[in-house]
């Protein structure tokens, strides 16, 4: 039995590096990818500095009133406090947006790629739909742990639990992702049951794949760490580039892995 699903898995990764024929689609795979990151990356440092930055010049006008004026420092910090969440919502509107489109797009065109079907724009659609009934729970989850840890005065294991909940809600909905093309968006509650079942009864050979996927990744983002302290740039974009690769190759294993189940 073991050596069953060692097969599946090694046929699954042989499989997943035959792209002779379809060199100009992963072309086109590797630019979506570092569009992709290179807009999220900055979407996060624009918003994340405007909040730090905003945070800062609340902080400062709090301390420029007097002590004595508990109406005005309470006044400023509910205003402080609206404005640093408005900052916030609207920094996760846009990397959601980002995220549904640019990604979205990655997966349907590796879709295509594995199993020469493109279905644009359901599967953007269908797709957008999933990452917030995925990721919406998983940050209120976080959000839930993280506070409960900070009253309870544990913050060392917050770091694991939040990689956790991250690395559990990632590996199923990749398998949701997947799992587009069998289904229409009124059957979203016959796909998430899918999904899970699927994840369970497939662990031993989708969990494997999974833990190789991110043991490449951490790999090259392990990489990029140590040689952007190098003081030469062509190594670091080469690093870089890489990365992007690899990406690009995880999907194209993971969807031929669930092709050959």
């Amino acid at each position: 039995m073991l050596m069953f699903f060692l097969d599946k898995i090694i046929s699954s990764l042989k499989q997943s590096f035959q792209i002779k024929d379809k060199k100009l689609l992963f072309l086109l795979l590797f630019i979506i990818q570092t569009a992709f990151l290179g807009i999220i990356i900055y979407a996060f440092m624009h918003y994340f500095t405007l909040f730090l930055n905003f945070l800062n010049f609340a902080v400062q006008s709090l301390d420029n009133i007097s002590s004595s004026s508990i109406f005005q420092q309470n006044f400023l910090l509910d205003a402080s406090m609206k404005s640093a969440s408005n900052i916030l919502l609207k920094g996760i509107g846009v990397l959601y947006a980002a995220y549904v489109l640019l990604n979205g797009l990655n997966w349907d065109f590796t879709n295509m790629f594995v199993n020469k079907k493109l279905s644009f724009p359901f599967y953007e659609i269908h797709f957008a739909v999933l990452a917030f009934i995925f990721l919406f729970p998983a940050m209120v989850i976080i959000k839930i742990i993280v506070n409960s840890l900070i009253k309870l005065g544990l913050p060392e294991p917050m770091q694991i639990l939040f990689y956790l909940v991250l690395i559990i809600t990632w590996y199923f909905m990749m398998i949701s992702f997947a799992l587009i093309n069998k289904y229409d968006l009124s059957q979203i509650k016959e796909h998430l049951k899918e999904t899970f079942k699927i994840g369970y009864r497939k662990a031993e050979i989708l969990v494997p794949t999974y833990i190789i996927i991110l043991l490449v990744l951490s790999a090259f983002i392990t990489l990029f760490y140590f040689l952007q302290e190098l003081p030469y740039l062509s190594v670091t974009l080469l690093s870089i580039i890489l990365f992007i690769i690899a990406a690009v190759w995880t999907r194209i294993y993971f969807l031929t892995t669930m092709k050959n189940l």
